[in-house]
């Protein structure tokens, strides 16, 4: 059944996958410039400032944000910026098809009643 549903609505099922991996990849970062951070003299020492600074790197905002003082936070930091930038491209393709879509079809419309 679920095999079906997914062969059945592949964008559907391919958006819920990008939803999920970016999900999974911006809650591990976080916990990891936590742990990463911990010893380095770094303002990001609690939870709620390394989701914060998780969702700026994922959004590329790099306005106002606590820079990784540690090496591994710096890949951290690189990761999360690779994911934003995949989002960014998934959803802009996903507007251009379904504008391309709607394109298409006004055409085939006007074909029609010719």
């Amino acid at each position: 059944v679920l095999y079906a549903n997914i062969v059945r609505d592949k964008v559907e099922s391919l958006t819920l996958c990008v939803l999920l991996f970016t999900f999974s990849v911006y809650s591990l970062s976080a916990c990891l410039i936590l742990e990463f951070e911990r010893g380095q003299d770094s303002t990001i020492n609690t939870a709620e400032a390394a989701l914060w600074w998780a969702f700026l790197n994922v959004m590329n905002a790099k306005t106002s944000i606590d820079t990784a003082k540690s090496t591994e936070g710096a890949v951290t930091a690189l990761v999360l910026n690779k994911v934003g930038l995949l989002i960014f491209a998934y959803f802009n393709a996903m507007i251009i098809a379904w504008l391309l879509q709607k394109r298409n079809a006004k055409t085939s419309v006007g074909e029609e009643r010719e």
